[in-house]
Parts: structure tokens; C-alpha cells; sequence
């Protein structure tokens, strides 16, 4: 399904197909290759060379695949001696025949920290395609590469000219993607990023057609839905409250599902893509704003000064104190397997990748949660509907942010007055400083959730991978107990990542010539 063409928009711009379930699969034998799934894609838009986007071309001798800068198109791999496969989904990947073989190093930090890191995904047989692809496979041993955007520093940059540098980049960002053909709209919260754009975009004279804030518990209100109604109704734009379903279980699921298994976040987002699907083609988004230019609790000195002095394990610890606890309900020989040791090593090897940035936290953060996980949601799933824009990472301006001082962008206030500087107007709207406030202990809430929980769980039963001996007490206790039941806002998502783990990892058929049996795997090789 084509979003619109070209020529009704700006020359500049090129708008494919929205996402959805692609792959191709080729195999070479006695210099024969059989090809199986889509032989040409193109999805996402580009803007002049800038945009998100995923592109392959099957020519009859060879593939040719290339990705956005930052590969924020979801895109997954398989590669052996005798094929290559390429998916939008790791599920299509392994009913496509990849074995399903755990990749126990990659789950041992996604189950704590809640994004995977580098390349990983769940299977030592997938590996995600790497940002800034240019790849040309014509049956040899030839490997995605890709190349990840540290940043320069910049040098004799005061912090008044840095405010006024921030904001020509940021309305050059916003102004080149304004020219979009058709209403437009804006996923709008109680913080910055979004609040910036929306700043912008009426300041060019481009009010969108509408804003979207979706709640984040079912019948909720928040902090978070208050502030983004008074900055609408201040600039006069029509505001959207987009009610959550109330089966959250089904709705972290389809979450799942969508997110190829990569996101343990993201449920309260789910309803945004198809409401606006009939509404308008184009959405703007904050993504990468936070990161790039707010580092709150992000960029801490201990942090910094495990950076500088090249302690990546201790920089691995202080990554995992906040951890998820996922593991914990595994079954005990899955859990060992799943060692925080493991854990450690994988983030101490990937932090080392970032030592040399100007800003390594923030780079480590950007390309590992930023890309690998919440850009899942507007890249992932909204993008299955309507185009999603993402102005902060206009190349100028994200190696402008990406290589500012680290004292610049880790007090906490430098967007903040960036916006305040050049919208005074709105000045005593206030952002959203923190986690969104949870309902209250003994909310109606959580303990539909524990017993939504508990029922799934039981039909579940057994798993080879879940400990229900750990968990159906706890929800037990959830719907009794009104002082335990948010309980289930960490023990929910992880439970059920283990049973969707498990629904692809098991009762799956071999695709010869990309598969052997899980003790032959070692990462990317498929045979």
C-alpha cells in the first residue's frame, strides 16, 4: 500500500510503502539461486538522502539492501554458506525455517535492562540489520556492516551560542519536513521533544491537523495527558485523548508480536498507529530528543567517569541497578543460563564500541535503547499505518546534539530553555519531569491486571520456560492484596515475554539449507 507519491509533495521526497510483513529468502546451489518472498521494497520515505527507510532489489544475480542512517526500520537477518534471509519480523524469520536456538547473552541484559543491544535479538541465528546498511549479497560469505554515528566534539562552542545553533538547526529540521503533502499531526506528551515540534510547526505557519496523547493506563488521566491539553488548546490546535483498551494482557501480546519480541515498553502506544490511520498520512515525532538533548538520568558523572576511565564493567553494573527482574520468573536452569555475569560481559563489550564519542553515554544510549527499542513503537507499529516524521534526527542536527558538551546537555535544562528562549509564549506550561504517576495501590487497575495475568497464565500452563511456582503466588496476592497489586506493572511484561518467547521457539520446522540442530548454531550462521 503505497501513502502517497512524490509528486505531491516536494521533489525532494520520496514516500514508499508503509511497513508490514516482508522478507526475502535466497538460496545458491550448484550456482543456481531459488528465491523466495518479495523480490523489490521500498517502505518508509526519504528526504532528499535523509529520512527512515528499508530497500532491497533481488536483480537475478545479486541483492542489494540498504537502510536509513539510524536503521530505524526494523529489519532482521539470517546468513549461512548456502543462503540469505532478510524479514521485517524474527517471527517470519523462523517460520521461514531459522532456528529458534536462544541467544542467551542477548537476553540476559534485554530481560534486565529492557532493550536489546548491537545487533541482538532473542536468536542466535538473527541478527538485526545495522544502521546505515549499503550491502550487496550475491551468494558469497559477504555481511551486513553498517556504521554507527559517534559524533565530533565542538570545540569553543559557548553555551549562548549553542541555544541559538539548537534552534536554526531545529526549525531547519522541522521547516524541511513541513513541506509534506496533506495533514499532518502530532503524537503529543507533557514533555519536550513533542512539545517543540508542535512549537514549530505553528510557528511556520503548518498547524497540524491534530494532537494525539494517549493514556497510559486505562482510564487514567495524568500529568503527562494535562499538559499536553493545555499547550493544544494554547496554540489552538484540536487535542485527541486516545483511551486504552481495557484488555491490557491481549494488548501487551499484540505488542509483542509487532515489536518482533524487542520491547518490553510500548503497550500505552498501540492504539495511536490505527486511530490516526483514517485521519491523516503523516505524524511528527519526538524521537531522540530526550537522549540527544535532555539526558535526564541519562548522563550521571559516575556514568561519565566510568567512560573515561575505560571501566565498562562497572559501567554495566550501574546500567543494570534499575534492572526489569525478568529473569527471576524463568525457570531455574533458563535463569542461570540468563546469569547477570552474562549480562555484564554483553554491555561491557558493547559501552567499549562508545568509548571514543564526545558524549559516550549518550551515544551508548541513542544506539542501543533509542534505536533498538523505543523507536520500535513509531517505527515498528505507527508506521504500519500512517509515515512517521522524526525532526530531531535531521543528520545537521543530530551531529550537533550528539557532539555537545557533556556538561551542556547533562544539567537537565538545556532544551528546556532552548524552548523557552524562542516560545516564551507557552513559558508556564510546565513538562513532565519524570515517570508518568501510577494509579494508586489497590486501583481497580492493577488488579484486573493480576487477574487478566492469572488467567493467561493458567491456560499457559505448562511452559518450559516460565516458573508459574514464582508468579501465580504473586498474582494471587496482586488481586487480594491492594497494597501489592502494581506488582504486576514488572511481573506482567516479563511473564508474558517468556510465553511469547516460547511460542516461537518451539514446535517450528527446518528450512534446509539455513537450519541445523540448536547445537550448531553459533550466531549467524544459519547452517
Amino acid at each position: 500500500m503505497l501513502a502517497y507519491s512524490s509528486a505531491t509533495a516536494s521533489s525532494s521526497m520520496k514516500f514508499g510503502s508503509f511497513f508490514g510483513d516482508y522478507f526475502i529468502a535466497i538460496r545458491k546451489q550448484e550456482g543456481q539461486f531459488t528465491v523466495k518472498g518479495n523480490k523489490d521494497l521500498f517502505v518508509g520515505h526519504q528526504i532528499g538522502e535523509e529520512g527512515t527507510f528499508l530497500q532491497w532489489e533481488w536483480t537475478g544475480l545479486q541483492l542489494v539492501v540498504r537502510n536509513d542512517r539510524y536503521g530505524l526500520c526494523p529489519a532482521y537477518y539470517s546468513q549461512g554458506p548456502k543462503g540469505f534471509i532478510i524479514a521485517t519480523s524474527v517471527q517470519r524469520l523462523i517460520a521461514e525455517g531459522v532456528s529458534p536456538e536462544l541467544d542467551y547473552d542477548a537476553l540476559a541484559v534485554f530481560l534486565r535492562l529492557g532493550t536489546f543491544v548491537g545487533d541482538d535479538t532473542p536468536y542466535s541465528a538473527i541478527r538485526a540489520l545495522p544502521p546505515g546498511t549499503q550491502f550487496t549479497w550475491s551468494g558469497g560469505s559477504e555481511r551486513p556492516t553498517g556504521c554507527v554515528i559517534l559524533g565530533e566534539a565542538a570545540t569553543g562552542l559557548t553555551r549562548e551560542a549553542a541555544y541559538e545553533r539548537y534552534n536554526e538547526l531545529f526549525s531547519e529540521a522541522v521547516r524541511r519536513r513541513s513541506t509534506v503533502a496533506g495533514d499532518v499531526a502530532v503524537a503529543l506528551s507533557g514533555g519536550m521533544d513533542s512539545r517543540h515540534i508542535l512549537l514549530e510547526l505553528c510557528r511556520l505557519g503548518r498547524k497540524p491537523k491534530l494532537c494525539v496523547t494517549a493514556q497510559i493506563y486505562p482510564g487514567e488521566s495524568s500529568e503527562d495527558l494535562d499538559y499536553a491539553k493545555q499547550v493544544a488548546q494554547a496554540l489552538a490546535v484540536p487535542h485527541v485523548e486516545i483511551e486504552q483498551p481495557r484488555d491490557w494482557v491481549n494488548a501487551e501480546i499484540q505488542k509483542l508480536q509487532a515489536t518482533s519480541l524487542g520491547a518490553l515498553e510500548h503497550n500505552w502506544g498501540m492504539v495511536v498507529g490505527p486511530y490516526l490511520q483514517h485521519k491523516v498520512v503523516t505524524v511528527f515525532d519526538g524521537l531522540g530528543g530526550d537522549v540527544l538533548s535532555d539526558c535526564r538520568h541519562i548522563v550521571t558523572p559516575a556514568r561519565h567517569e566510568a567512560f573515561q576511565a575505560g571501566r565498562f564493567a562497572v559501567l554495566a553494573e550501574d546500567f543494570l541497578q534499575n534492572e526489569y527482574g525478568g529473569v527471576r520468573y524463568l525457570k531455574p536452569k533458563l535463569a542461570r543460563l540468563l546469569s547477570r555475569e552474562r549480562a555484564i560481559h554483553r554491555l561491557s563489550v558493547e559501552a567499549a564500541r562508545f568509548a571514543g564519542a564526545p558524549n559516550p553515554v549518550v551515544a551508548f544510549t541513542f544506539w542501543n535503547r533509542t534505536r533498538r527499542a523505543v523507536s520500535l513503537l513509531p517505527h515498528g507499529v505507527w508506521n504500519r499505518s500512517v509515515q512517521v516524521l522524526t525532526p530531531f534526527l535531521d543528520h545537521t542536527l543530530f551531529d550537533f546534539l550528539i557532539g555537545l558538551p557533556v556538561e551542556f546537555v547533562g544539567d537537565y535544562t538545556f532544551h528546556a530553555e532552548t524552548i523557552r528562549r524562542h516560545y516564551p509564549s507557552l513559558a508556564h506550561i510546565p513538562f513532565v519531569s519524570g515517570p508518568c504517576r501510577r494509579p494508586s495501590n489497590g486501583s481497580p487497575i492493577f488488579r484486573k491486571m493480576a487477574l487478566d495475568l492469572l488467567t493467561h497464565g493458567l491456560r499457559s500452563i505448562p511452559s518450559s520456560y516460565i516458573s508459574f511456582r514464582h508468579v501465580l503466588p504473586r498474582l494471587m496476592r496482586a488481586i487480594i492484596d491492594p497494597s501489592y497489586s502494581p506488582s504486576v506493572l514488572w511481573l506482567g511484561p516479563s511473564m508474558l515475554y517468556g510465553l511469547e518467547l516460547e511460542n516461537y521457539s518451539t514446535d517450528y520446522k527446518f528450512f534446509d539449507g539455513f537450519s541445523q540442530p540448536a547445537s550448531s548454531i553459533n550466531r549467524m550462521d544459519a547452517e
